[in-house]
């Protein structure tokens, strides 16, 4: 696995990796948001730090009163204003600590139900429990956002020898032209030994909307993965989709 310039693997790959160490990216500075360095030559990381220093200094009431009504699993480190966020890592910035499933809500009580890079930290049978609870926590007419890696991209790059590089975890980069590198990133999940949270399951749009229609669900349409406001950081390797349950 590839973790700096010097890193093994594939002359490819090591080239890769350096390109993305060395050069004109080295030379711009860091700037520091929540304890975690963002390159600024990252567009869409910088974008996502523009996201969280952009909190508007009062709450819109009206926005407000709607929160109780739209719950984010697995926010993270990145909560989404104006809804209930719930994790259950201490470390996250959350409303609500608690493993899922079962989701503590009652019967149609939520109208907005979003879990992005969550799904596929779960069993196959905890992914459809959690997908049944979410139709059963939601009012008819409901909104389920799911976002998740979307494997068929991330191995069409790799096939192809794409000249893609990935950061993670801070400072360190994965090429996607090298497959122990895809491993660790997205079927795995090892590239951070500090991240205690596996990835157990792989999708891309084709199943999980599947599982998503299995659950009862009519799907809407697909997430763009590099501008929805519910998405923290876009890039090419996550896909998602929109669903409703239905009103009947």
């Amino acid at each position: 696995m590839l973790s700096s310039a010097m890193g093994s693997g594939t002359p490819l790959s090591r080239f890769l990796v350096k390109r993305c160490n060395a050069g004109v990216f080295a030379k711009i500075p860091n700037i520091s948001l929540m304890g975690s360095r963002w390159n600024l030559w990252d567009g869409t990381k910088w974008f996502a730090a523009m996201r969280l220093m952009q909190r508007p200094d009062t709450l819109d009431p009206v926005e407000q009163a709607k929160a109780s009504r739209r719950l984010n699993v697995g926010c993270g480190q990145f909560p989404l204003l104006y809804w209930q966020n719930l994790d259950a890592d201490p470390r996250a910035i959350a409303d609500v600590y608690q493993a899922v499933p079962p989701l503590p809500f009652d019967d149609d009580s939520l109208d907005d139900i979003y879990a992005g890079h969550f799904l596929e930290h779960l069993t196959r049978e905890d992914g459809r429990e959690f997908l049944a609870e979410c139709f059963r926590c939601l009012t008819p007419g409901g909104r389920l956002g799911i976002v998740v890696p979307d494997t068929r991209e991330v191995m069409t790059r790799w096939l192809a020898g794409a000249l893609d590089c990935v950061e993670y975890p801070v400072n360190t980069y994965h090429a996607i032209a090298d497959l122990d590198d895809v491993c660790a990133l997205f079927l795995y999940h090892t590239a951070d030994p500090s991240d205690e949270s596996p990835h157990l399951w792989a999708f891309d749009l084709g199943t999980l909307g599947r599982a998503m229609e299995a659950a009862g669900f009519v799907v809407t349409g697909e997430i763009d993965r590099y501008r929805d406001p519910r998405i923290p950081v876009g890039a090419f390797y996550q896909c998602g989709l929109d669903a409703r349950k239905p009103e009947v």
